[in-house]
């Protein structure tokens, strides 16, 4: 009996532990691949999206690599032979700096991404067979670095004018793209100073949740993205119609009749639903950040504070942050929370474009606080109608899991609330449904 609990605590202690966090030292084959493939969702990582972009820098430092490397920055790296030949590149560059392997002289990896037993993520043969069954390859490659030169965008290409927005670390400005393609086109471009703490990262990561969520024309498009020197630079549509929270301080008695508000509602609900099918989390939906066009439809922009690879059903995220009118109690209380923040933010929308103001609206922030973790939303408004304030009612349940628009029908749930009866979302959807109002646009041609 002694011996056989002796074996089997012998057994116990055996245990492997799980494998560290990546590092260099940790993965001296096929870093390059490794992470462009892991911030790409490749292979399965268990590593937050900064670490991994903390890694690549470390990457770039030790090997020496240029920075236009960077693969949250290059819109053609979606191309599975661009990212092998310029992770390769890296590889290499590793490799010769560090005395390991190439990747290229090790042996093929099977055909999975699961992690090998040393707990290194494997790239699949699909990946490698690629790049190794293309013919001339270097004569191809400098073929595209040539074109790559030729098509650089950069700040010298736009006559920047007005200034239309101002954050903490930076500014947006319209701009007139002065050389080919598009000459003569008024952009809005968003310019980051690198030097504020954290913020170069959280411009890399707008510019990865923009690219997510380019599949709704509902959402905020980027045109170009390049840096220089001192800052990054996001280049995107130029809205005429300003923010819905403009339009809502010129209207009369400063607010929206129903049908417009409902309208403008209905295509916010639909970029909300693209987004968090994409896995993102906006975490700051408000009048602010909605943009009218020139024709009357509304995207959702400012991706700011987005978090991607979020799940339905998943209440992990921690951070504060958001607007503190439009914050959910679940935030207030320091709990974990995923994509119900954006619902509970979106009927304050609701209720703010036909009321006017937010349901909780105080002078106080701590009073304004405590109805938002205590108090239902004003049923007594002459301005909504049954259906707004059932919706909205639903919309703003203090417990996440009983708030309309919970789980993976959560935007079905909402669609078929009582404000949207008779909409026919498939020609929303493809805006076949004429805008019921048309901001006034001045030209500047």
């Amino acid at each position: 009996m002694v011996s056989k609990r002796k074996s089997r605590v012998a057994k116990e202690e055996k245990k492997e532990e799980p494998p560290p966090a990546p590092t260099i030292a940790a993965q001296p084959q096929g870093i390059g691949q490794y992470l462009w493939c892991a911030c790409h969702g490749d292979v399965q990582s268990d590593m937050e999206d900064v670490e991994l972009e903390n890694l690549w820098e470390e990457v770039l430092t030790k090997t020496g690599a240029s920075a236009v490397m960077d693969p949250f920055y290059r819109d053609d790296w979606h191309e599975t032979f661009e990212a092998f030949d310029v992770s390769k590149g890296l590889d290499d560059a590793y490799a010769s700096a560090s005395g390991a392997m190439s990747p290229r002289d090790a042996p093929p990896p099977p055909d999975d991404n699961r992690r090998s037993p040393g707990g290194t993520p494997r790239m699949s043969v699909r990946f490698k067979n690629f790049f190794l069954a293309a013919p001339n390859a270097a004569a191809k490659k400098a073929e595209r670095d040539e074109k790559r030169k030729e098509d650089a965008i950069t700040i010298d290409m736009f006559d920047c004018s007005a200034e239309i927005g101002r954050g903490a670390f930076s500014t947006v400005h319209l701009a007139r793209k002065i050389a080919e393609p598009h000459r003569g086109r008024l952009f809005a471009i968003k310019r980051v100073d690198k030097s504020g703490a954290n913020v170069e990262a959280r411009a890399k990561k707008e510019r990865q949740v923009l690219s997510l969520c380019r599949g709704s024309p509902f959402t905020l498009h980027c045109r170009f993205a390049f840096q220089d020197e001192s800052s990054r630079y996001i280049v995107t549509d130029y809205y005429a119609g300003g923010s819905l929270e403009d339009q809502l301080s010129c209207a009369k008695n400063r607010c929206f009749a129903e049908k417009r508000a409902r309208y403008h509602g209905v295509e916010i609900l639909l970029a909300i639903k693209h987004m968090h099918e994409q896995g993102v989390c906006h975490r700051d939906v408000k009048l602010e950040n909605m943009l009218m066009q020139s024709d009357g439809h509304v995207v959702v922009a400012d991706m700011g504070f987005a978090k991607t690879k979020v799940e339905f059903c998943e209440e992990r995220l921690r951070t504060f942050c958001g607007t503190i009118e439009c914050v959910a109690p679940e935030l207030l209380r320091g709990q974990p929370y995923g994509f119900m923040v954006d619902w509970w933010a979106f009927g304050i929308l609701l209720f703010q474009m036909v009321v006017g103001k937010t349901p909780f609206h105080h002078e106080n922030p701590r009073q304004m606080f405590s109805w938002i973790l205590k108090s239902p939303p004003p049923t007594n408004e002459k301005r909504t109608s049954k259906a707004l304030l059932a919706t909205v009612t639903q919309l703003l349940r203090k417990e996440a899991k009983t708030r309309l628009g919970y789980g993976k029908a959560g935007a079905a749930d909402v669609m078929a609330s009582p404000l949207f009866h008779g909409l026919s979302f498939s020609k929303m959807a493809i805006k076949g449904i004429e805008p019921p109002f048309k901001p006034k646009v001045v030209d500047l041609s």
